[in-house]
């Protein structure tokens, strides 16, 4: 009971510093925001011709691959993987590592919920449908139209790079960034996901990721791992 309590109140937390980091941000951070809209709506313009330079060439062989790299962006498969990671951080008493699995599964958690909000709230067609990248249907609760943003791309990224930001190792990083790349293409080949639908899903993912690893990098309170017992400082 104690340890759901306190594990509740983590995650209330961390929640909280994630949705409220706009107000921290410097002026670096805006920058980087405004090239990303920028980016962003870029996608939107190019989403018809992308669609069709990515699928036009679709074979059995790429499409299971995609269908495999689409796990990454299931929150069922990623949080075995990542409680993988703590366990055997556990066993290995590192903490760093016990941790950096938490961090990934409050991460996909916190932007798989936000992604749902924003599938309903925008409505918008999946490519399939044909019916172009401007069919919106606000409040749809039709799954053909809960297009915007990718939920598996948003659950990808903010699992993987709330991993490999939290153990600060370069090549698990390059490594967790590459595979929730990968989840991203996936869900384009497939015509399940316009090309900005996983841009938004990816940037989401990989803000809510980083800005909990920093967090969990520098708390001093809270739920932690040490010498093979569960802790909760106040």
């Amino acid at each position: 009971m104690i340890l759901a309590l306190t594990s509740a109140i983590f995650l209330l937390e961390d929640a909280s510093h994630a949705l409220s980091a706009p107000r921290r941000w410097d002026r670096k951070a805006w920058l980087v925001v405004a090239a990303s809209v920028s980016a962003g709506a870029g996608f939107f313009i190019l989403d018809g011709g992308i669609r069709d330079l990515v699928t036009g060439g679709q074979n059995e062989d790429l499409l299971a691959i995609a269908d495999g790299l689409d796990h990454f962006g299931n929150g069922l498969w990623l949080s075995s993987g990542l409680l993988l990671a703590s366990g055997a951080g556990f066993v290995a008493k590192d903490q760093t590592l016990v941790d950096a699995g938490l961090v990934g599964i409050e991460s996909w958690l916190l932007a798989g919920a936000i992604s749902q909000i924003g599938k309903y709230g925008f409505g918008r067609a999946r490519p399939y449908l044909n019916e172009g990248p401007f069919s919106f249907s606000p409040l749809s609760a039709e799954e053909d139209r809960h297009s915007f943003p990718s939920g598996h791309s948003a659950v990808a990224f903010a699992g993987l790079s709330g991993f490999g930001f939290r153990t600060r190792n370069p090549w698990i990083i390059g490594t967790c960034l590459a595979i929730a790349s990968g989840v991203a293409w996936a869900r384009v080949y497939q015509d399940a996901h316009w090309a900005s639908d996983v841009f938004w899903g990816a940037a989401l993912g990989t803000a809510i990721g980083y800005s909990l690893a920093n967090k969990h990098d520098q708390r001093q309170t809270g739920l932690s791992f040490e010498g093979g017992r569960v802790i909760y400082r106040f």
